[in-house]
């Protein structure tokens, strides 16, 4: 299902079509993130990333004065649902092949009683997710 299927929409159209296009973009980003992940180029990880919070920041900002009708929302709730699928699929992706590079580099996993800790990650994700459960649970 894509916005053309959305049927009725209080805002005008180009508003929450500008939305639904957004978010599926961003779908289609994380996958090719999570492509370039699988296949072990994570070297373009870092400027991808950029782009990805600022689009999803772009987009919550663009929603926040915005109403949607039900049907919308439902909408809405899916192309969220799917975003924080795919980024929790990245970052088991991410961190996976942040353990296999620490032990190449001959450090051991954090929690294995070496003080070594691979730095606190601010999750836009996770704020994310917060953010959903709040609004539409």
């Amino acid at each position: 299902m894509n916005f053309a299927n959305v049927l009725r929409f209080n805002e005008p159209e180009s508003e929450q079509q500008s939305l639904f296009l957004g978010y599926e973009a961003l779908l289609l980003r994380l996958q090719h993130m999570i492509d370039n992940a699988r296949a072990g180029d994570c070297s373009f990880m870092v400027q991808e990333k950029a782009i990805y919070l600022s689009e999803l920041e772009r987009l919550h900002l663009m929603e926040s004065g915005m109403t949607l009708d039900g049907a919308s929302q439902q909408y809405k709730r899916k192309l969220v649902a799917e975003v924080l699928q795919y980024s929790a699929e990245l970052q088991k992706l991410l961190v996976k092949r942040r353990d296999a590079l620490a032990e190449q580099i001959g450090q051991e996993s954090p929690g294995s009683g070496r003080q070594y800790q691979y730095p606190v990650q601010c999750s836009y994700a996770g704020d994310a997710e917060e953010r959903f459960d709040r609004e539409f649970r």
